[in-house]
């Protein structure tokens, strides 16, 4: 996920039907928490943006506003990253897409899951800790801030990104059998 740079998306993007002018706020979930829905929206309300919320199966929904895209292939899947202006997420490739083009999001962290490793690392190595919101029930829905400084992100990013190659090349010229 940090290994490549934004050029090899780039050429995958299927945006040509797409309206340009549409400022949205993407929703990716995988847990299904009531609560990324309502953070979502009033993020979405404050930066006046439409939601849109890529959905895996069809379940019908109620009648909100929200733009809903359903079993979505891997161009429109990344190409809604690209469009996204904030992105609201419970997952780790949500969170590292989003990182990866630079848009401002909020990661939900279930405190009981057992499953939050990746994303907390990658936001730690990041420095970006600031982005996460625990999912409660009792819990303050909002990020600290809703914009992003991504320059420290991207020398970081890039720094990984060399680490992670120089590991891989290493690897694969080992004599080791």
């Amino acid at each position: 996920m940090i290994i490549n740079d934004l050029d090899g998306y780039y050429i995958v993007f299927d945006t040509k039907n797409w309206n340009t002018e549409l400022d949205t706020l993407l929703i990716y979930t995988l847990s299904g928490s009531p609560h990324i829905r309502k953070m979502a929206w009033d993020i979405a309300k404050k930066l006046n943006l439409k939601v849109v919320n890529i959905k895996s199966g069809y379940k019908p929904e109620p009648n909100d506003g929200t733009i809903h895209f359903y079993e979505i292939g891997p161009a429109e899947w990344v190409g809604l990253w690209a469009k996204a202006s904030y992105i609201v997420t419970d997952s780790f490739h949500g969170t590292a897409f989003s990182i990866n083009f630079n848009k401002p999001f909020t990661t939900l962290v279930n405190p009981n899951s057992m499953m939050n490793s990746r994303v907390l690392s990658i936001l730690k190595i990041m420095n970006l800790e600031s982005r996460i919101v625990y999912d409660s029930l009792e819990g303050k829905y909002e990020p600290s801030s809703l914009s992003v400084d991504f320059g420290p992100v991207n020398k970081t990013l890039g720094e990984w990104r060399e680490k992670s190659m120089n590991f891989l090349l290493s690897a694969l010229n080992s004599k080791l059998v």
